[in-house]
């Protein structure tokens, strides 16, 4: 007669818990990276202004109507203007996360040249030097616009 062979099916537990420390050793290296914004928010902010800046420049040297555009970044948000005026909603920008900007008030002239210091394009006079508008979140990044009208990041 066979005898029949007794097997238990199931882990050990040194499999359990190497398999319990695998998964810790995860979740203290992987999860910070998808829970936090890690830096990526305030790069995305810097692009959203620097495009809004980059809109009302091309505006200022393509329309002929002595129209005075300019960029207004308060501490929440940031609009794209033509005569002290917001354009429309999708010419705003408004900061979440945390986030916040440097409160500024710039403008272009015809030229494309920069324009700070005043109220409107009429009371605005070109820098000297370059324009840094810092962004406030995590990391510390700016935009730097050149009197010129040159913007780098």
């Amino acid at each position: 007669m066979l005898a029949k062979k007794n097997h238990e099916v199931g882990f050990t537990l040194i499999e359990l818990v190497a398999t319990i420390m695998v998964i810790a050793v995860l979740s203290v290296t992987v999860l910070p990276k998808f829970s936090g914004r890690s830096g990526l928010a305030e790069y995305v902010l810097r692009d959203e202004l620097m495009s809004l800046a980059q809109h009302a420049q091309q505006r200022a040297m393509f329309d002929q109507s002595g129209a005075c555009y300019g960029l207004r970044i308060q501490t929440d948000n940031a609009q794209l203007q033509r005569n002290g005026a917001l354009i429309n909603n999708q010419s705003r920008i408004d900061f979440t996360d945390g986030l916040s900007a440097t409160a500024s008030m710039i403008f272009f002239d015809g030229l494309g040249n920069l324009l700070t210091g005043g109220v409107d394009c009429a009371t605005s006079n070109n820098p000297n030097t370059a324009l840094s508008i810092p962004i406030n979140g995590g990391n510390a990044i700016a935009i730097i616009i050149h009197p010129t009208g040159y913007m780098q990041r």
